[in-house]
């Protein structure tokens, strides 16, 4: 369970450092949160095995899933950002008066 919270918080800054944006900042949390709903389903059922629960199953199938899609997104857009961030910007020269002056 502590992995969950250093990945999150370990993401979420590096994405408010390269984009800057707070919403971005949701997609981490958003993550652990799919991850946290995960493991309790599996973990429900291991405790009823031998039986079986279908829809449970179904459950932690989703959430897994959308675990990983998240994951998926974020990581293209992490190594967006941060090749953004790596590219110098080229600075225009003015060859106007007001610049000169």
């Amino acid at each position: 369970m502590p992995y969950m919270g250093v990945y999150c918080l370990l993401f979420s800054g590096l994405l408010l450092r390269v984009w800057k944006h707070k919403n971005l900042v949701l997609l981490p949390i958003a993550i652990a949160l799919m991850d946290l709903v995960e493991n309790l389903s599996v973990l429900k059922l291991l405790a009823l095995y031998p039986t079986r629960d279908p829809g449970l199953a179904m459950v932690a199938s989703v959430f897994t899933t959308s675990k990983w899609v998240l994951v998926g997104i974020m990581i293209p857009v992490l190594i967006v950002g941060l090749v953004y961030l790596a590219i110098p910007k080229r600075r225009v020269a003015s060859k106007s008066a007001q610049v000169r002056a």
